[in-house]
């Protein structure tokens, strides 16, 4: 995850680390959506969430 946020939600699945939308630096909505590997201890960005509830 290269930038930072507040407010996401995380959930563990698969052996995977999802963290999902919350608030950027700029404290507004983020659809982003990032997981994290813990074998290869690397962060990917997936592609943005559909509906973004504000």
């Amino acid at each position: 995850m290269d930038e930072p946020r507040s407010h996401l939600r995380v959930v563990a699945l698969n052996g995977l680390i999802y963290a999902l939308g919350g608030r950027g630096a700029n404290k507004q909505p983020t659809d982003r959506v990032d997981i994290f590997d813990p074998v290869t201890g690397f962060w990917s960005l997936r592609p943005k969430m559909v509906n973004l509830h504000r």
